[in-house]
């Protein structure tokens, strides 16, 4: 038997939420197999127990994060959506310690990898960051560099290219 659920959007710019022609709607109704439809400042749930209140997890998260937080954009809502099961906490990740200020406003972390790796940054004079390509290492540490300059905390930011070839030539690599 199916379940419902309601969660009301009040509050929020429902375009924000569903993404344009409804793709993250779409996206959450395949990641948990559920139905959703927007009616009003309402948007039901439809579907199996588990994944109705998996699904509502998210939806709650996303619309608690559109209320509170400041604007987010595409990528990052796109980012938050692909995240499985639950997201982490608004509240975890949006700490003001965990920022980096720069010219063009503030970056803020994601994930709690992230939130580690700032931490890391702001706690030590030497950071490695391994990981797999894309997840923000260089953009979180240019960030950091940049509120450190703004902050004048440093002088100036050197970035360098890697001193050992790597059998091949890969261009400039900002790590």
């Amino acid at each position: 038997m199916d379940e419902k659920q309601t969660l009301s959007l009040a509050g929020i710019d429902p375009l924000a939420l569903f993404g344009k022609h409804d793709e993250h709607l779409s996206f959450i109704e395949k990641k948990y197999g559920v139905t959703l439809v927007a009616r009003g400042d309402a948007l039901l749930i439809t579907g199996k127990g588990d994944s109705v209140s998996e699904a509502s997890g998210l939806l709650t998260h996303l619309v608690d994060r559109l209320r509170k937080g400041p604007k987010i954009n595409e990528s990052e809502l796109a980012a938050l959506i692909q995240q499985s099961p639950a997201p982490p906490a608004y509240e975890e990740v949006a700490d003001e310690q965990n920022v980096a200020h720069t010219y063009k406003g503030c970056i803020r972390p994601r994930t709690r990898g992230q939130v580690r790796y700032i931490e890391a940054i702001a706690q030590n004079d030497i950071v490695f960051g391994i990981g797999p390509a894309g997840t923000g290492k260089t953009y979180q540490a240019v960030a950091c560099a940049v509120s450190a300059l703004k902050n004048n905390e440093v002088e100036k930011i050197i970035i360098t290219r890697p001193v050992v070839e790597a059998g091949e030539r890969l261009g400039f690599l900002p790590g």
